[in-house]
């Protein structure tokens, strides 16, 4: 059994403490619904494995309900930077636009248009969730916005995913915001 680097060779110093995230769980929804513009929004639910909640904004009838999702993640810089050449490699391959924000955020956005689908039944209703199954359901889009940036300043950095799936409409900006009131403390 291999040792530990700091024991094999006999450090004293103890490892670097992960950081101390932000429970997503525990975030403003009122905030947050307030960011992206919807009336409210519900917890639907966490994930273990990392710091991850997913929200949803009421089923409006003819329209989609919106998913809302945010991950954080305390992670090496290598991580990020793998997580944005697959980004790339996956929007071109898959029909997704890949965006630059600056050296620590980026973002892929993916539009599902109901154009080229069977006609709509006369009996069919708009599902609470895209994409679109048939022509005469709204288009749905998805958008996701990564940074590495600290939660603090001079303090340490984490890896932050804010996506948003909704009816198709401009929503880029209200994603970017979203990251930024999180990284920045606004949102808690």
């Amino acid at each position: 059994m291999l040792a530990p680097p700091a024991i094999a060779i006999g450090s004293s110093a103890s490892p670097a403490k992960a950081p101390v995230l932000p429970n997503c769980a525990r975030f403003s929804l009122a905030k947050l619904a307030h960011v992206i513009e919807v009336s409210s929004l519900t917890l639907e639910g966490t994930s273990g494995l990392s710091d991850t909640c997913i929200y949803k904004s009421p089923h409006v009838s003819g329209h989609y309900a919106q998913l809302l999702t945010i991950t954080l993640e305390a992670t090496s810089r290598r991580v990020f930077e793998v997580a944005e050449r697959r980004t790339k490699q996956s929007a071109a391959t898959g029909g997704g636009t890949f965006h630059r924000y600056g050296p620590t955020t980026f973002g892929v956005s993916l539009v599902h248009e109901s154009a080229g689908l069977k006609p709509c039944l006369p009996e069919h209703t708009i599902p609470e969730f895209g994409p679109p199954y048939c022509n005469g359901d709204p288009d749905w889009a998805t958008g996701t916005v990564y940074s590495y940036a600290p939660l603090r300043r001079r303090g340490p950095a984490v890896f932050l995913s804010v996506g948003l799936a909704r009816q198709y409409g401009s929503f880029g900006a209200k994603v970017l915001a979203l990251s930024k009131q999180i990284l920045s403390g606004q949102i808690r």
